[in-house]
């Protein structure tokens, strides 16, 4: 949680506000906060996903096994939104295989896995 970290040393909160992130307070925003943000985005709402819901062990092998059928890395998923907190709590006991199946038909889905921006943050 090392980009988390950074933050929270800079004296501010994270939070997860739709496709945004919200810092406070703000006047404790500086441009090098903005540009640290910018920079580190996926793997902040990573972070911060994973922390409003940390995942047991098995959560965990199931968001990797997901990850593998997408040919992905589990905090893309996270971090992009196509996994998300409650999905974690609620899809965790469907079949990897038919969650992936699902997720390849959302239209924010890359075509080709090379698409998929190499991610920031792993999970495990």
């Amino acid at each position: 949680m090392a980009a988390l970290d950074y933050l929270h040393r800079a004296g501010l909160a994270v939070e997860i506000h739709g496709e945004h992130l919200r810092l406070r307070p703000r006047e404790r925003i500086t441009d090098n906060v903005r540009q640290f943000v910018r920079q580190h985005r996926d793997e902040l709402f990573a972070e911060v996903s994973a922390q409003h819901y940390p995942p047991t062990v098995d959560v965990i092998r199931w968001l990797s096994s997901v990850a593998r059928y997408l040919e992905c890395e589990p905090g893309y998923l996270l971090a992009q939104g196509f996994i998300d907190r409650h999905d974690l709590r609620e899809q965790h006991t469907n079949h990897p295989r038919q969650v992936a199946a699902l997720i390849r038909t959302h239209p924010a889905w890359p075509a080709q896995p090379s698409m998929i921006k190499p991610p920031v943050f792993q999970l495990i």
